[in-house]
């Protein structure tokens, strides 16, 4: 900040001083606050919610682009649809004009790659076929849920082998913790 006297004059000589402090806004910087990987992989329903200090409100924001037309004002810092595994850079413009940007990288959704391993029954303790659900990333498997015939998750259970099936089509759904 700094502080300047200001002498007013009227025509009659008559005079008057003000002293007036002019501050500068903070500098305009711009940081990740939150973000949020695509739920499921190729799904493209990443998040990416901003923190803005100093510049001078209201702020004005673009993804990948510095183009002037680019620019829209928004209060929210907020940007929602983006497809993980990507990395944007958000350019974030103040109402004077100063400009900073962040770069964020967006994670990469589940990859749900479930596969029925089928025993086909014979006379004995299962004479009808038996599934076994294999899950290509077998790391996920605690993470997981599953649900024979019914798409309940709330009917879903750890169990992923099925056994003592009549014959026919059968659907197994399988839900991750984080909804895909």
């Amino acid at each position: 900040p700094r502080q300047y006297d200001i002498i007013v004059q009227d025509e009659l000589g008559c005079t008057i001083t003000r002293t007036v402090v002019i501050d500068q806004p903070m500098e305009l910087v711009a940081g990740l606050a939150d973000s949020t990987p695509e739920t499921c992989l190729g799904d493209g329903d990443g998040t990416v919610t901003l923190n803005v200090m100093g510049g001078t409100a209201p702020y004005f924001t673009s993804v990948n682009s510095a183009d002037d037309a680019d620019f829209v004002q928004n209060d929210a810092l907020f940007f929602d649809n983006l497809q993980g595994g990507e990395t944007y850079v958000i350019f974030v413009r103040d109402s004077a004009g100063c400009e900073t940007n962040v770069t964020v990288p967006v994670g990469i959704g589940i990859d749900l790659v479930a596969e029925p391993i089928v025993q086909y029954g014979c006379d004995g303790i299962f004479p009808n076929s038996t599934v076994t659900i294999e899950i290509a990333d077998g790391s996920l498997i605690p993470r997981l849920l599953f649900s024979l015939d019914v798409d309940d998750i709330s009917l879903a259970t750890d169990t992923r082998i099925y056994g003592d099936l009549p014959a026919g089509d059968h659907i197994v759904y399988v839900y991750h913790e984080n909804g895909c």
